[in-house]
């Protein structure tokens, strides 16, 4: 094993760099590329929050808020509601689009500054899913896997208004649906094309942490960047780890991570959209 390190730690530095050097892209590459793209029954998988979410979302009820920041974030998103929707009426086909994703774009950095006054552990991110009456957007108020940002997160989404039609708001980033980021095929870490699947995953119940679970990482060379911290791989790893798993269940599932760069991963080991449904499926206490 190269190395390994308790979640939270290098994993979260890593990250925070990486989204740092790419604020500004995301937006730009969700629209064009148009990744969530499947069918009703995934959308409503986007949707749906987990038991255990919705538990965890009561403790938001006590939380100390700046209640006038949070209004103004959300008056803010409802002054960027028909910008944020745009994207629903047109395609990348249409002579307009470009200018559709500089006003996306423009709204998304607008938004970001203003979750950043609510609180500067905060971000917030834009997904794009079908349904049966056409699509929505869905913003994600994030922490960046700030466990200590969890609570900020619950109070400012318990604090949201009713939106307009087709715009909806959750708490942190969800899994992308199995059938989705199965079909990703591969992504660019630091310049290298790295498959998905080839980054695999083994988990076993944390011995240290009742509920959580310790997971070995499986990277193929290709995927170490220059974010990773001592952890070669780890941010490749980190990244189609959320990407499957979620935010919520990254900060709050997973103990201890170990990395191994191979491109040979063992038998038994699982992609992320997989190990997903491994702990949908299992409660550990």
């Amino acid at each position: 094993m190269q190395t390994s390190c308790k979640q939270g730690t290098n994993l979260t530095r890593a990250a925070t760099r990486f989204k740092e050097a790419a604020r500004g892209r995301r937006v730009k590459g969700w629209l064009a590329d148009r990744c969530v793209r499947s069918g009703s029954t995934a959308a409503r998988r986007i949707l749906r929050a987990s038991s255990t979410d919705q538990g965890v979302a009561r403790r938001a009820r006590g939380i100390s808020m700046d209640h006038a920041k949070a209004a103004n974030f959300w008056q803010t998103v409802l002054d960027q509601a028909d910008v944020l929707r745009a994207p629903l009426s047109c395609t990348p086909e249409d002579a307009g689009w470009d200018e559709v994703v500089t006003q996306v774009t423009t709204a998304m950095e607008t938004l970001d500054a203003a979750v950043r006054e609510v609180d500067e552990r905060l971000g917030v991110e834009a997904t794009q899913a079908p349904v049966p009456d056409g699509g929505l957007i869905q913003l994600a108020i994030t922490c960046g896997c700030n466990v200590d940002a969890i609570d900020a997160v619950l109070a400012l989404v318990d604090a949201a208004p009713v939106l307009p039609a087709s715009l909806t708001v959750c708490a942190f980033k969800p899994p992308v649906p199995a059938d989705v980021i199965s079909s990703f095929g591969t992504m660019q870490f630091a310049g290298q094309e790295v498959a998905f699947d080839a980054i695999r995953f083994i988990a076993r119940p944390s011995e240290d942490e009742a509920g959580k679970y310790d997971i070995v990482c499986f990277a193929p060379n290709e995927a170490q960047t220059p974010f990773d911290e001592g952890v070669p791989g780890s941010m490749a790893v980190q990244m189609v780890l959320g990407m499957g798993i979620g935010e919520f269940k990254l900060m709050t599932r997973i103990g201890q991570i170990g990395v191994v760069l191979s491109d040979d991963p063992p038998d038994g080991s699982v992609t992320s959209w997989e190990l997903n449904e491994l702990m949908e499926r299992t409660s550990l206490h």
